[in-house]
């Protein structure tokens, strides 16, 4: 199957070949965040992506750890270590962009659209803590919530783990409210966190 997508300004037309893993909603998806934006974050970039197992939290939390697209594909087969990423993503990475298809698909990418390294605020009030979140907040957002939180130096990871400082819970939050009591990881409600930037 090939995809043939003009971009609205007429500037570049290209195929998008069938590759593995990489179907019609994914490459969709791509095609429709170049459109928006020439420039675009590492973390949207990934997402964009659609590498299996690999959603905008973790996409995320990768573009936090590696900044630049360059060293997350130089590091795509030593990433299991990293907070929120288990073996079954970091294979997943590791053999996306082993494809040789993939790795072509990147070098065209990388002709039309600047990617801007991920800035990583490293001092503030949550310096060295980890959130995740869960459940729906009752004033703010998640993408308002994970802005806060990185602007004071925390970082928000998708899956709970003994790594995690905290979950930030609000209705309906699911397994991974579950999850932290397991681990007896501190929960907290979003009151909490805006007191907490407070310090």
């Amino acid at each position: 199957m090939v995809w043939e997508k003009r971009l609205s300004n007429s500037l570049w037309t290209w195929d998008l070949e069938h590759l593995e893993g990489f179907g019609e909603k994914s490459a969709q998806k791509l095609l429709t965040s170049i459109e928006k934006s020439r420039t675009i974050t590492l973390g949207r970039f990934v997402t964009s992506l659609s590498i299996p197992q690999v959603g905008e939290e973790t996409a995320e939390d990768l573009a936090d750890e590696y900044y630049t697209l360059e060293n997350l594909m130089a590091s795509a087969g030593s990433m299991q270590d990293l907070q929120g990423i288990g073996p079954i993503i970091a294979e997943s990475v590791r053999v996306w962009f082993d494809e040789p298809e993939n790795k072509k698909l990147i070098e065209k990418l990388k002709k039309h659209v600047t990617i801007l390294p991920q800035k990583k605020q490293s001092s503030g009030v949550l310096s060295k803590k980890t959130f995740v979140i869960t459940g729906t907040l009752p004033t703010l957002s998640r993408d308002e919530a994970k802005e806060l939180i990185k602007k004071a130096g925390g970082s928000v990871s998708g899956s709970v783990s003994s790594k995690t400082s905290f979950v930030l819970a609000g209705e309906n939050p699911g397994d991974k409210l579950s999850t932290a009591k397991k681990l007896s990881i501190a929960v907290i409600s979003e009151q909490e966190l805006l007191k907490m930037l407070q310090k």
